[in-house]
C-alpha cells in the first residue's frame, strides 16, 4: 500500500525520500531511534539492539545511500523497508569484504535478515488485501 496523505482534495504519494527525510547525514535522531524507523518498527531496538555490534554506522549509511538513490520513487510501506534493508545488508557485506581485502564479508546483525523476512511477507499481504 502506497502511503499517502491528503492535499485540499488530491491525495499525494508519499515518495520515498519524504518518508525517510530523518536519514539526512544529519540527522539527530538516535541510532535506535533509526533503527526502528529504517524496519518500520519491525526491528525493536530495545528487544534486539545488540550495542556490540560494531557497524550501523556503516549499515546506515549503505541504507541512506538507497534511499538517496530512490528518493523520488513512490513509498511502499513494508516493501520499501524491506528493499532498503536488504540493500543495506549486501552493500556492507560487499564492500567490507573488498576493503578488507579478503573473502571474509562483514555480516548484518543476525535479526537483520529475518525482519526483512518478515517485512516481505506483510508486503506480499498487504498487496494480496489491496
Amino acid at each position: 500500500m502506497n502511503a499517502m496523505k491528503a492535499c485540499g482534495d488530491a491525495v499525494e504519494v508519499i515518495t520515498i525520500g519524504q518518508h525517510f527525510a530523518f536519514m539526512s547525514q544529519h540527522s539527530d535522531h538516535t541510532l535506535e531511534d533509526q533503527i526502528y524507523s529504517v524496519s518500520n518498527g519491525q526491528y525493536e531496538p530495545n528487544a534486539l539492539f545488540d550495542k556490540k555490534y560494531k557497524h550501523w554506522p556503516a549499515l546506515l549509511r549503505y541504507c541512506r545511500e538507497w534511499v538517496d538513490h530512490h528518493s523520488a520513487g513512490p513509498y511502499v510501506e513494508w516493501q520499501t523497508e524491506a528493499d532498503l534493508m536488504d540493500y543495506g545488508m549486501k552493500r556492507l557485506a560487499k564492500d567490507t569484504a573488498l576493503v578488507n581485502g579478503n573473502n571474509w564479508p562483514i555480516k548484518a546483525p543476525g535479526a537483520w535478515l529475518p525482519v526483512i523476512k518478515r517485512l516481505r511477507g506483510l508486503a506480499k499481504e498487504a498487496q494480496t488485501r489491496g
